[in-house]
């Protein structure tokens, strides 16, 4: 693997990372903010109000799992594995350890993901998304 084809928009590392903010922003924003049907972190806007202390935080902690992870998770998978990571590190209804990811790690990625516990994203006083 090249440099280009891992951190490209089409890349697997970015692949993850923006799947990681699309599920932190749909379970973390307002229901009114989010509405319903598939989200489109990218269409609405959110990504211009991400603090650099939240996409700081948030590359350090999807690097941090993915040294460990990265060859647990099927490259075609990434972008729901950076879903699934937010998710099962969250502890909300769905994440690896659903019957989806069976066949692919999904017990070591489960347990992976817990280890990083959980986190929550707010608004700050100047309109900005920030992490705990």
């Amino acid at each position: 693997m090249n440099i280009d084809d891992f951190l490209a928009e089409d890349g697997a590392v970015h692949k993850f990372f923006t799947g990681y903010l699309e599920a932190m922003c749909f379970t973390d924003l307002p229901e009114e903010e989010v509405g319903s049907g598939e989200f489109r972190l990218w269409e609405m806007g959110w990504s211009q109000k991400f603090s650099e202390h939240l996409l700081l935080k948030s590359v350090e902690e999807c690097s941090s799992f993915l040294l460990k992870a990265y060859g647990l998770i099927p490259k075609e998978r990434m972008a729901e594995a950076g879903r699934d990571f937010w998710y099962t590190r969250q502890g909300h209804g769905c994440g690896y350890w659903e019957q989806e990811w069976d066949d692919d790690h999904g017990k070591e990625l489960n347990d992976l993901s817990e280890e990083f516990g959980e986190t929550g994203m707010y608004v700050g006083d100047d309109g900005l998304l920030y992490l705990e």
